[in-house]
């Protein structure tokens, strides 16, 4: 499977990389979606950022091997695929493509459901 092309102008620049420190997240919003933006060992992921458990904000949960744990009641969701990987969330959150240009994150209007391999490691959470 080919990987679409990039196209700016299908994108939007949201931030700065240095804006997003190393094992967090940070919340933004995209086309009047929240979309939280985090990084794990030096790679950047965006996901919508609202558990789908009881609609909390993930932007401030824990984040370890390519996923994030909501802040409120623990479910956890893989960062590259979206998949809810625990209870008591069993809706998974969407993904969306991003790209890094000259130090900057642009990152997809609309959620894109095909995601690579997390590009370290080259699974998604649920294959660990």
């Amino acid at each position: 499977m080919s990987v679409p092309a990039f196209d700016l102008d299908q994108h939007i620049d949201v931030a700065a990389v240095e804006d997003i420190p190393e094992g967090e997240g940070r919340r933004y919003e995209i086309d009047g979606q929240a979309i939280a933006i985090f990084r794990d060992k030096g790679v950047l992921y965006a996901v919508s950022d609202t558990c789908t458990h009881e609609e909390y904000s993930l932007s401030d949960g824990d984040v370890w091997e390519h996923t994030v744990e909501c802040p409120k009641h623990g479910a956890r969701f893989d960062l590259v695929t979206g998949e809810a990987l625990s209870l008591p969330a069993t809706v998974s959150i969407e993904p969306y493509r991003l790209e890094v240009r000259d130090g900057r994150i642009y990152v997809a209007t609309l959620a894109d459901r095909y995601r690579e391999p997390c590009p370290e490691c080259h699974t998604s959470a649920a294959e660990r």
